[in-house]
This record gives structure tokens, C-alpha cells and sequence, in this order.
């Protein structure tokens, strides 16, 4: 049996962004307050692409991210490209799908890099590092502890009605 959800967009803290002070990001809503990440975060830092965040809506606003529920195991790495080097855009697109990674960016400049559990973070770290020392771009990526973590009685998978359930119908979506 299939669950089935509701795309809608939740915001996201930018705390350390310096005129950013939320992005907001397509989520699966699995009920109660949970949300399933749906896009590669370009901004906000401490969630990855898949992550269950638990969210509060206000009155007129998107549901707000509070922490991260269930981690999905997917690394969000950051790529910033030089303005005065066009082709590093196209070039980090390249190395991102030949790593086995994908992004989602601004078109020309930023780069969210969605390294999923099946890839070696620190094999794409340092190739985009050889990229930051040839200067086309620098590279990132932050510190999952900008988000708090999830605690151990926050969810029950497999709970009805309390969260998110870590088995199959949740996450074969």
C-alpha cells in the first residue's frame, strides 16, 4: 500500500547567508508536520535533498523547517562559480553528473550538488577542489550541525499518526 502526499513548498533558514534570510523548496507533505525535501537546498545549510523535516506553518506564510527528522543519507555540497569565468558553470554541470551527483542551481553562477549515499563525498570534494585551485569556483560543503538534528523519541517508524515511517510506502515515492 502507497501513501500518498501532497507537493507543497516549505521554507528553509538561511542563518549564515549573508542577504538571504529563507529559501523555500518544494516537499512532499506526509502529514502532521513532516515534510519530505524535494529539491537540493542552494542556500540553507544542514538538509539534503529527501531529508524529513518537521515544519510549523504560520498564519500566512509556508510551513517554516524547525529540524531535520530523519536524515536521507544524501550530502549537499555547494559550488560557487567566479563571474569572470563563463565556462565554469558548464564545467561543474560536467563533473557533477559524471560523479553520479545532481544539481540544482541558478543558471549561471550557484550550484546545489546532491551527492546521494551511493557516492563518495570526499571523491567529489576533492575533485571540485582542483576546480577551486584552477579558480573557476569555490567549494563547499557545510556543516550538517546548522540544523538541528533529530532527537531518538521524535519519530517511531512505523507509528500511525505520529511522523513519518522509515519503511517502504514513505520512501519509495
Amino acid at each position: 500500500m502507497s501513501v500518498e502526499t501532497t507537493m507543497t513548498k516549505v521554507k528553509l533558514r538561511t542563518p549564515d547567508h549573508a542577504y538571504l534570510e529563507s529559501e523555500v523548496v518544494w516537499a512532499d507533505d506526509l502529514g502532521n508536520g513532516y515534510y519530505r525535501l524535494q529539491n537540493v537546498p542552494l542556500h540553507a545549510i544542514g538538509c539534503s535533498l529527501h531529508d524529513i523535516v518537521l515544519a510549523r506553518r504560520s498564519n500566512r506564510d509556508y510551513p517554516t523547517a524547525t529540524r531535520v527528522v530523519i536524515r536521507s543519507g544524501h550530502v549537499t555540497g555547494r559550488v560557487t562559480c567566479r563571474p569572470d569565468r563563463p565556462e565554469a558553470f558548464e564545467l561543474a554541470v560536467h563533473q557533477v553528473k559524471e560523479l553520479g551527483c545532481s544539481c540544482e542551481g541558478d543558471g549561471r553562477a550557484i550550484l546545489g550538488v546532491d551527492m546521494p549515499p551511493a557516492v563518495d563525498p570526499n571523491l567529489v570534494e576533492r575533485r571540485f577542489r582542483e576546480g577551486e585551485g584552477l579558480g573557476l569556483w569555490e567549494f563547499e560543503v557545510p556543516s550538517a550541525a546548522s540544523m538541528p538534528t533529530p532527537r531518538r523519541r521524535s519519530v517511531s517508524p512505523g507509528s500511525r499518526g505520529r511522523g513519518p515511517s522509515s519503511g517502504p510506502s514513505a520512501s519509495s515515492r
